[in-house]
């Protein structure tokens, strides 16, 4: 007999005794992986993409023997472990029901429409114990085009020196004070794109120009429940903000984060800055585990990942909820 590790498979090798005189035969036979394999994953445990878009990359795993020889034709399933309440569209593409040749199996994975997390698990019924199933979560994101208020940045807009609502006073200007207006931009351009709204689609300066001035306050800041509805009618509603303080942490603002990215919409977070009295705005766009996937105005990358285990500076202060109006 002849094993051969690569494929998973036995050769027996003998001779027949017949009438009409002797026959050499071999007889090839698969072997059960179970006996020291295990599953492994070849792909990342966490990914993320936007939503509603095939995943970049397969999920691809591998079973191995204990010296990691790679087994060829063990069954394998993918299957969807959980998924967002509310989320529809989200499906395999395409699944191994074995592992090849290589000992590998592949999933195609398609996201579904809402922003949170989704949990894929490989399972291999004839491996052994706790080597018999890998699990994967892949994250969802809303598109949505990043507009930056930082001149260092690449991709810098030439309105970053526009001033808020014609202030007379140079400190007023984009640059140095708008990113609740940047935010405020990026998250109405997400829910026009999501929800087919017939509000124009706008750049910071756009929009600074249509709010000026009822859209300010007397100081030139951005009065988010004024501007809401002069710019979209009906279309989106500011429903409320929610502020740290005394009988509430930045746990519990951000539930109501979470209750936004459930229905698919974006909000907007306000962290502790060391240039502003009242803080930096950006916007969140998915949540990953515990963390929030956001677009930064003042980063120099396209997503920005806060991780609420490990905040360091970025300290939340509060958050400010919409939705989808009439």
């Amino acid at each position: 007999a002849l094993w051969s590790p690569s494929t998973g498979t036995i050769d027996v090798a003998g001779t027949l005794t017949l009438p009409g005189g002797n026959k050499t035969f071999v007889s090839r036979h698969s072997r059960n992986a179970g006996i020291g394999g295990s599953l492994v994953a070849i792909s990342d445990l966490k990914d993320s993409t936007t939503v509603s878009t095939r995943l970049a990359s397969p999920i691809v795993v591998e079973t191995r023997t204990a010296p990691n020889v790679s087994l060829g034709n063990v069954p394998v399933d993918f299957s969807i472990s959980s998924a967002p309440q509310r989320a529809t569209g989200f499906k395999f593409l395409s699944k191994d029901s074995q592992t090849n040749s290589f000992g590998r199996a592949s999933a195609e994975f398609l996201l579904g429409d809402i922003p949170l997390e989704y949990d894929i698990k490989a399972s291999c019924p004839s491996c052994v114990g706790s080597s018999n199933s890998v699990n994967f979560r892949i994250c969802g994101k809303l598109p949505g085009e990043l507009y930056r208020q930082n001149k260092n940045a690449d991709g810098k807009q030439d309105y970053i020196g526009d001033r808020l609502a014609d202030s007379d006073d140079p400190s007023d200007s984009i640059e140095h004070r708008g990113c609740t207006l940047t935010a405020f931009t990026m998250l109405l351009n997400i829910f026009r794109s999501r929800y087919n709204l017939s509000y124009p689609e706008s750049t910071p300066g756009t929009l600074n120009r249509a709010l000026t001035p009822s859209g300010f306050s007397p100081v030139a800041r951005l009065n988010l429940r004024t501007a809401t509805p002069l710019f979209t009618g009906t279309q989106v509603r500011y429903l409320d903000g929610y502020d740290v303080g005394l009988f509430a942490d930045y746990r519990d603002v951000m539930t109501h984060v979470d209750s936004s990215l459930e229905l698919g919409n974006p909000a907007l977070i306000r962290l502790q800055s060391s240039t502003g009295a009242l803080g930096h705005f950006v916007t969140v766009i998915g949540r990953c585990g515990n963390g929030y996937w956001v677009l930064d105005p003042y980063t120099k990358t396209n997503h920005s990942f806060i991780d609420l285990s490990d905040l360091g500076t970025k300290v939340i202060l509060g958050v400010r909820i919409f939705e989808k109006g009439n």
